[in-house]
């Protein structure tokens, strides 16, 4: 397993980095690589996302099961479903006060699928974290663009 975090600061109050981070319809139109969303209530603050999504993992309808805690500005998900490449992701999503701004961590630990050993699964988990990070790099630069344009 691998942990990859990325960062970015926006000039967004964090109560509005939130509710971008939780508006999973708005997806499409934030995020380039976000072909469509849909969502289903499972539990209270707790939701089973589908996304289409056409990135470096080639073009793939994810599931993942999200819990929300509002109260801390934070998300946890579980991806159910993955790109072949993935063998399993876990992660976080937080966002915290940042001088007149907001700071977005968020946070995948991952795993390459499990027949793969020795050099293969090395150079997998590493082929396929610089994919997640780049990735996530990009996504945080399309919400930031978007919050900071309003």
């Amino acid at each position: 397993m691998k942990t990859i975090t990325n960062e970015i600061v926006i000039d967004a109050s964090p109560s509005a980095v939130y509710s971008a981070c939780v508006d999973i319809e708005r997806w499409p139109r934030i995020f380039p690589t976000v072909l469509s969303t849909s969502r289903e209530e499972v539990g209270e603050d707790e939701i089973v996302m589908t996304m289409s999504v056409a990135n470096d993992f080639g073009t793939n309808t994810v599931r993942s099961r999200r819990r929300y805690t509002p109260s801390r500005e934070r998300i946890d998900f579980e991806m159910l479903t993955l790109p072949p490449q993935i063998g399993s992701m876990t992660g976080t999503w937080v966002v915290e006060p940042s001088g007149h701004g907001s700071r977005l961590l968020i946070t995948h630990t991952f795993d390459v699928p499990p027949q793969l050993e020795g050099d293969a699964r090395e150079e997998a988990l590493s082929r396929v974290g610089a994919t997640i990070f780049g990735t996530t790099e990009h996504v945080l630069s399309c919400l930031a663009a978007s919050l900071e344009r309003r």
